[in-house]
């Protein structure tokens, strides 16, 4: 026969007088309170939380102590322990790998991929966990992943929620991955039910999902102009520095530079001579030009036109095309390209016409420039004087809008039917997704066809919203609460269990759809405390990291 108060056992524990227990969706631990005679000797850190009441025995193993305070009330002192379920651990381990990574075109390296339920499965693994359930979780994407010593519990949150799920510790101690909303009903025992509530409420929904992912990367073909640096430190075309020989720069042979004075001037006290060899026909820098018609301005293939430079600056170093690095099996970006018309001597005295440049150059990506290590000029056919050389950088960047200066990024919207309120759309921004663009040039640098992974992008971005709508449909949140204690089980619709033993009886209070707790956060507000610790944790690590390396650096220079 069920007891009227229940009874509640934790190892160490001489006499518990009474304990509440919630029990949560997600990756952090319930808490379970007990109130208990006060006692010297000593109490066991962890073990098993048991409640019982003659007919129900629900255990909950591998709980630990978080906290005791001793208190008093009308019946003298109380000591009040706070234990955690065994979710306590999960805060702990890493777990590293990079999955399903595309190259440009959107196709995927096939010895990396890895399904939404194989990726769950590796956390959950990771965690140490056994007999765990992931078959409600969506698997018809690939979920880009970039794990680099992430909490393991954190990462599977952060995966389940992208997929429309939810991280479920249930009754029998096994971890499910259940789709939000979809669930079994809670019991209606006519004589065991205190209270029953049904009730509609809808949420405040905006009028619709936008999905952005990271800025778009372009990969474009830049035409390059020879520039120099001036005695006042600005960077100009070479006809534009101060130091230019009378006769311009045609009689000019690196790198003795004989024409120009090497007579320090201007406020800077510079000598042009140096700078020049610095210099001159070794630095070419971007120019607003378009390489298939000089008269216009650049062209960004799937863009359009833009305005300045600036509006592409920092520049990248890389390509967006990628190759499949044989040492560890990743795509990798090709590094950036220089082609073009110029002279290296390797063909007598003629120039090198459309080849790829091959020895050393750097670029510096916030100016847009391209440091040579040598200096890289042509020859003049007729004359066989030394001259710029016609080259063209292929290159990747961003690119913002010439009015708000926003970067460009591909975005997707989706609209919910029905009324509209007026409402912003809700924000889902993924900087790790990126839509990216190559272009196909023919002989006469035009756009031929332009690669992109688009489709790879929609899909990615229809999986996110359709994950976020769940959240906006109207639930019908059903709560009630039980005499005695009750094996009920959360699940993706029961998404709250509490059941309490003492002196003011034993119950058990469920709800669907809806939490109920008024002193456990809700599930929004404890994914947001998670990120931020996880986030904190990142922060830590390379501050940690980088002091480590600073000590290093310090304890190799006195061995010096």
């Amino acid at each position: 026969m069920p007891e009227l108060h229940g009874r509640a056992t934790f190892p160490g524990i001489q006499q518990v007088l009474s304990c509440s227990y919630v029990l949560s969706h997600g990756i952090s631990p319930g808490v379970a309170t007990l109130e208990i005679v006060p006692q010297s000797n000593f109490i066991a850190a962890g073990g098993s939380l048991v409640l019982f009441d003659g007919a129900v025995r629900l255990e909950f193993p591998r709980c630990k102590v978080d906290q005791s305070t001793v208190g008093l009330n009308a019946g003298g002192f109380i000591t009040s322990l706070a234990i955690f379920d065994r979710r306590w651990a999960w805060a702990f381990g890493g777990l590293s790998g990079s999955y399903n990574l595309t190259s440009a075109d959107g196709t995927y390296d096939k010895r990396r991929l890895k399904t939404p339920q194989q990726l769950a499965t590796l956390c959950l693994q990771q965690l140490g966990e056994t007999g765990f359930d992931v078959s409600e979780m969506p698997n018809d994407s690939l979920p880009l992943v970039e794990w680099d010593h992430e909490n393991p519990a954190e990462a599977l949150a952060d995966l389940a929620q992208k997929m429309g799920c939810r991280v479920v510790l249930r009754l029998d101690g096994r971890v499910k991955l259940a789709r939000t909303g979809s669930g079994t009903q809670l019991p209606r025992p006519r004589q065991d039910i205190l209270e029953d509530s049904l009730t509609i409420n809808p949420p405040e929904r905006p009028d619709g999902i936008l999905f952005s992912g990271g800025p778009t990367r372009f990969q474009v073909d830049f035409v390059l102009e020879a520039v120099g640096e001036d005695v006042d430190g600005k960077i100009k075309p070479i006809f534009d520095l101060s130091y230019k020989p009378a006769g311009g720069w045609s009689g000019v042979v690196p790198p003795f530079f004989g024409q120009v004075s090497k007579i320090p001037v201007g406020i800077l006290d510079r000598i042009p001579r140096d700078l020049a060899k610095a210099t001159v026909f070794r630095w070419y820098r971007i120019d607003n030009r378009d390489v298939g018609d000089l008269r216009k301005n650049i062209l960004i293939p799937g863009y359009g036109r833009i305005d300045i430079l600036d509006q592409i600056l920092p520049i990248e170093d890389e390509l967006v095309q990628t190759f499949i690095d044989v040492e560890n099996g990743q795509p990798k970006n090709f590094p950036a390209e220089v082609e073009g018309t110029f002279y290296d001597g390797k063909f007598g005295d003629e120039n090198r016409v459309h080849a790829t440049y091959t020895d050393d150059f750097t670029i510096d990506r916030e100016l847009g420039i391209v440091k040579f290590s040598g200096y890289v000029g042509q020859l003049n056919p007729i004359t066989g004087n030394y001259l710029a050389a016609d080259l063209i950088l292929r290159t990747a960047c961003s690119v913002r809008n010439s009015v708000t200066w926003a970067l460009q990024r591909f975005e997707r919207l989706f609209v919910f039917p029905g009324p509209r309120f007026g409402t912003g759309a809700q924000q889902i921004k993924q900087d790790d997704l990126q839509l990216t663009l190559y272009p196909t040039y023919n002989a006469a640098n035009k756009v031929m066809r332009i690669t992109t992974n688009e489709k790879e992008m929609i899909r990615q971005a229809d999986f996110e919203i359709a994950a976020a709508a769940l959240a906006y449909q109207t639930p019908l949140p059903q709560e009630i609460a039980y005499a005695g204690l009750k094996a009920i089980s959360p699940d993706g619709a029961i998404q709250q269990v509490a059941w309490s033993v003492g002196s003011g009886g034993c119950t058990t209070r469920a709800s669907r759809n809806d939490e109920f707790s008024v002193v456990t956060p809700s599930y929004q507000e404890r994914r947001a405390l998670e990120r931020l610790r996880g986030d904190f944790l990142q922060q830590l690590q390379k501050q940690l990291a980088r002091q480590r390396q600073e000590r290093r650096a310090r304890k190799e220079a006195r061995g010096k």
